[in-house]
Parts: C-alpha cells; structure tokens; sequence
C-alpha cells in the first residue's frame, strides 16, 4: 500500500486560507488564460500577497518561495518567472510593474512588481464576499483584452545569433518559442534548428541547407512535428511537440515521426521524442498517452525534464 502525504501551500490571509487550487479557481473565474494559470502563477501570487503592499523583486519571489513555500527555484527560472506568470498576471490588471516608478527601465535591477489593492482584496476577502468582489472586478474590466496569450501580436523567436522568425500569435507558438529559447538552447549539446512550424504557416521555417546535408526528406503533406532539432555534436534528432490541448508524443505519433525521418536519412543517428507543455496542469491531461522511451518538458519548470523510461530504475 503507497501512501501519498500531500502537503498543501496557504496564503494567511485576515479572514481565513486560500490554498494554490482556490487560487486558479479564482484566476478563472477572473478570466486569466487557462494557459498561464499554473503553479508557479499561484506561487508568485502566494509571494506578493504574503509581502503586500511591498514592492517584490523576482529574485525576493524566489527567495520567499524557497523559504516560506518550500518550492525550490534556482535564479535560471527568473525569465520564466517574468514571462509567463508576473507579466501575464500584469497583462490582465491583477499586478502591477514597478509602482514607485513606472519609467524604470525593464534591465534595471530595482525592477519590481506587486499586486493590484483590487486583487489583493479579493484574495483575503472570505468565500461569503469573495463572489460579489469577483463580479464587480469582472464588470468594471469587462472590456480586458487576453494579451497575456498574445492574440494580436507576432511570436518572435530567436532560433540563432543571426536568425529571427516571427509566429503567428497564439499560446501554441507562445511554447514554441519557450521550447527553442529555453529547451534547445539549454539542453541540447550544438543544436542547429531544422524545421519549425506555425499554426497558421506550416513549412514557416525550414533549414534547406542542413536537410540536405543530412538527407532527410520535409514534406509538406507529411503531418510533421512542430519543431526538429539536431544535435551536431550527440548525432541525434530531437523532434518536440508543442502542446496546449491536442498532439502529445503517443506510440502512434512516435511511428509517424520514425518514418518521416527515415524516409531518406542513413542510420546513423538516433531520435529523442519530447512532448512540450506550458505547466503541469495541461501536462496531466495527457500524462497517460505519452509514449514510452520520450521525454516531457515543461515550460513553467524548465530545469528539468520528464524521462518515460521502459527501463526499470533503482531508488
């Protein structure tokens, strides 16, 4: 019999505890992007509610969360940090940049945020008031437009020093662009971009010269995966799938991607298949249908990755 202890995370708030799931209860109730409503959301909120009204730096988040939360994050989480929880949270009237001077400059290292006193009564507010304050901020912001998904401006992503390629906007492309500055460019031993695709352009970028080189076959018709990788210096490809609601790495899709590869290339590589996800929330939908022998990457947690392993380990 395995018995799981399950400890849970609580704001002291003056009229009673918000636990991490009642927070991205009341995020969606807020309207906040289901795509950015994850746990480290949560523990940034958690952070600034805690320290309110003080001014918090990421590095002060971070430092709370290791102290007060028992959550672990190393300083490499920062933009992570920034980009897909504080300017999301920013982006949908529920935090604000830099309070005592909103001309700061985004490099400065005084660069703060803090929760909106709107928001913040909320979270302390009781469960008998809490529904009337959500409503009344629902109306008064009825006219907010989701910019935190980015749905009307371009995905720009930097795949080289030389080389920029813009998105179309969207959360897919959004962990597109997660995946090639934060995964390949940190895991993957000399990468070099082989294909990119995009929600609304599907060959939108395609490394002619390297497929050549290495005798693989794109076809435009072929259901191809969102990104291909080539590691020069391990010989292998890393194919990942972007995933915000269908397209995880089955066994099915793992055959389908085997034979495009191989439709012309020699043997002498091998494929690393990785399903990407924005946070483990989206993640535990699909967590049953990954396929064995790949890996899962997380955006919201991008130190680490997810190895579905055949193999049996030693603890």
């Amino acid at each position: 019999m395995i018995v799981i202890w399950y400890r849970p995370i609580w704001i002291d708030a003056l009229s009673g505890k918000v636990s991490i799931r009642e927070i991205q209860k009341i995020l969606d109730q807020l309207g906040f992007p289901q795509a950015f409503n994850t746990e480290q959301t949560a523990i940034c909120v958690i952070s600034l509610f805690d320290n309110h009204p003080k001014l918090l730096r990421i590095h002060d988040i971070i430092v709370h969360a290791r102290k007060y939360l028992g959550k672990n994050y190393a300083e490499n989480t920062r933009e992570s940090i920034r980009k897909l929880s504080l300017k999301r949270l920013v982006n949908h009237g529920l935090a604000i940049f830099n309070k005592d001077d909103p001309s700061r400059s985004i490099n400065s290292g005084k660069w703060n945020q803090c929760l909106t006193d709107e928001f913040y009564t909320i979270l302390k507010s009781s469960q008998k008031d809490r529904p009337s304050l959500i409503k009344s901020w629902t109306k008064l912001h009825k006219n907010l437009k989701e910019n935190s998904i980015d749905t009307t401006h371009k995905v720009s992503i930097k795949i080289s020093d030389n080389k920029h390629l813009d998105l179309s906007p969207g959360p897919h492309n959004t962990l597109e662009r997660h995946i090639i500055e934060n995964l390949v460019h940190s895991k993957i031993k000399q990468p070099e971009v082989v294909y990119v695709g995009d929600t609304k352009k599907k060959m939108l970028y395609v490394n002619e010269d390297l497929v050549a080189k290495l005798g693989i076959i794109l076809d435009k018709h072929d259901k191809l995966p969102d990104v291909i990788v080539w590691s020069k210096s391990d010989k292998k490809f890393f194919v990942i799938e972007s995933v915000t609601s269908v397209g995880p790495v089955e066994e099915s899709r793992k055959s389908e991607i085997n034979n495009i590869i191989n439709k012309k290339a020699s043997k002498n590589y091998s494929i690393v298949y990785i399903t990407a996800f924005l946070d483990r929330r989206t993640f535990a939908k699909f967590s049953s249908k990954i396929a064995s022998d790949s890996f899962v990457w997380i955006a919201a947690e991008p130190d680490g990755l997810i190895h579905f392993s055949k193999k049996g380990i030693d603890l």
